[in-house]
């Protein structure tokens, strides 16, 4: 980051090196990826007393996170990032499901924040980050 041309980000040094050393080489072994969203539902019909949102809502709130998810699979393609999909494999486990089968919380609860991955959505997600790292 920088503020009038001037980095305001303290530079990664060597130990014991003057202030020109070089910056140390971490990013070679480091790989970006971005990861998508989880699963909206679909049409909302079955969880609108738990969800308050008004009729179209749940459709709209679901297109525009593929939007956004596909947006950011093309930007880590054309910046050599990876692009991990963690919305395919929520489908059938969105904040609508019973306890037990969604991963996402419909609203603030014990299991996690409303809107949120809970313990089976975290681990789905980091399951899906680890494949795509090659783990």
């Amino acid at each position: 980051m920088s503020v009038s041309g001037r980095s305001t980000t303290p530079a990664l040094r060597e130990p014991g090196h003057p202030a020109r050393a070089p910056r140390l080489a971490l990013a070679a072994a480091a790989a970006v990826a971005l990861v998508a969203s989880a699963a909206t539902p679909d049409d909302g019909s079955a969880c609108r007393a738990t969800i308050p949102l008004a009729e179209g809502d749940f459709g709209w709130v679901r297109d525009k996170e593929k939007q956004l998810d596909a947006m950011m699979a093309q930007r880590a393609g054309t910046r050599g990032a990876g692009y991990v999909d963690t919305y395919g494999p929520s489908v059938g486990h969105d904040a609508c499901q019973s306890a037990g089968v969604r991963w996402i919380e419909p609203g603030d609860s014990a299991e996690g924040a409303g809107f949120h991955p809970n313990a089976s959505g975290h681990r789905s997600t980091a399951d899906a980050v680890l494949a795509a790292l090659g783990h």
